[in-house]
């Protein structure tokens, strides 16, 4: 009951979780800007891991964005390898659903630590910069 069902829908077969809590390390923060992503102590967060057969079977991450003014939530998923199998928003009439944007898709299948950044406020941009600093976010803190 503690994991969002839009994350348990990522992971269907799943009936396990690891939750875990990310909280950053000034070091972890470091990391993250060596890595082009600007992390702070707002960007915070839980870290879904679902289990299967005592192994992690990918990781999921909810986390806001803010477009002209409206705050909206994209739930980012990965396989274990940590390359992106997920992004959309949820939850939200604010921003376009993932089949309706082709932003989505163009960061599926790419490696967290690989991550695009894009230049200005565009939603495009947006969301291409808040899914660098989840993935950011989902490296720095596991992978050593």
């Amino acid at each position: 009951n503690l994991i969002p069902k839009e994350v348990q829908a990522l992971f269907p077969d799943v009936r396990s979780y690891l939750p875990k809590d990310a909280v950053l390390t000034d070091e972890e923060i470091k990391r993250a800007a060596a890595m082009g992503a600007e992390l702070s102590k707002a960007d915070e967060n839980t870290i879904y891991i679902p289990v299967e057969n005592k192994k992690a079977a990918g990781t999921a991450i909810i986390v806001p964005a803010v477009h002209q003014g409206k705050q909206f939530f994209l739930v980012v998923a990965t396989d274990p390898k940590l390359k992106l199998t997920h992004v959309e928003p949820f939850n939200t009439q604010h921003v376009p659903a993932a089949e309706d944007a082709p932003v989505y898709a163009k960061l599926v299948g790419q490696a967290v630590k690989d991550l695009p950044t894009a230049d200005g406020q565009s939603l495009e941009a947006v969301i291409t910069n808040t899914v660098k600093r989840a993935g950011t976010l989902l490296y720095v803190r596991l992978k050593k």
